[in-house]
């Protein structure tokens, strides 16, 4: 059965016989056809090897070949995902645009359109991004805190701001996604204009936005209710002091 082996300089040759310990009569392997075949004059040779031999710019060009291959292959999955993804959201896009006429939904596809700039929060304005990455009460939570839209056959569908980054939690009212400060601040003036009762923050409003509201009359009733709240304590605080000195006098009887 013949022996084949390789030379220092890449041959690939049989072996026809053995002089001593370190050389060999070897015959070089030619290809024809796409069948190897035995040709040309036998010679001495040493240091046979059982695998071919490669140089350093062999092993690198094979290196270089299969990084190549990787980062192909990575390439044409981050392609496939990028198409699935924007197929899925021209998708999503397509359905909700039929709904558009429901307030939450056409907001919505504001959000994925990337319309929306402001957020109305209580009775603040806030950049979009200013709102979601205010830093949680736990710092550990470092992303993004998140905009959840609610639903219920009650109330129907509103935008609440999760309290903590990890998605736990909500604000307490609903907020408002605004495409432009215009849309924000005519929001939150016709939102204090139907209001029974004004806050200190809806009068503070006011003045930060240069609102039209809240009206004279909803700040007059406003500080109407701070004056008999501050009467109503000092009355309350002036019963419970008599009620101590009467306390006192009928001790001091004993």
């Amino acid at each position: 059965m013949n022996e084949y082996k390789y030379t220092k300089d890449g041959k690939k040759v049989v072996v026809i016989g053995k002089l001593n310990n370190a050389e060999y009569i070897v015959q070089e392997i030619f290809v024809s056809n796409g069948q190897e075949i035995p040709g040309g004059e036998n010679f001495v040779a040493s240091g046979l090897l059982d695998t071919p031999s490669k140089s350093w710019k062999q092993k690198e060009a094979e290196n270089w070949e299969i990084e190549y291959e990787r980062l192909r292959t990575s390439l044409e999955k981050l392609r496939n995902t990028e198409r699935f993804e924007s197929n899925f959201t021209r998708e999503v896009k397509q359905r909700l645009a039929s709904y558009k006429d429901i307030e939450a939904i056409d907001q919505l596809l504001a959000f994925l359109n990337n319309e929306i700039e402001y957020i109305v929060m209580d009775s603040e304005i806030q950049s979009m991004l200013t709102a979601i990455a205010q830093s949680s009460d736990y710092r550990c939570f470092e992303n993004l805190k998140l905009l959840t839209l609610f639903g219920d056959k009650k109330t129907g569908l509103n935008w609440k701001i999760n309290r903590y980054s990890d998605g736990s939690g909500w604000n307490s009212n609903d907020i408002y996604p605004a495409r432009s400060l215009d849309d924000a601040k005519q929001y939150l003036e016709n939102k204090i204009k139907v209001k029974d009762s004004i806050s200190e923050s809806d009068i503070k409003a006011k003045e930060k936005y240069s609102l039209k509201y809240p009206s004279k009359s909803q700040r007059r009733k406003y500080q109407e209710g701070i004056i008999k709240s501050q009467k109503d304590a000092i009355k309350a605080t002036e019963k419970k002091l008599a009620e101590q000195k009467l306390a006192l006098l009928k001790e001091n009887d004993k």
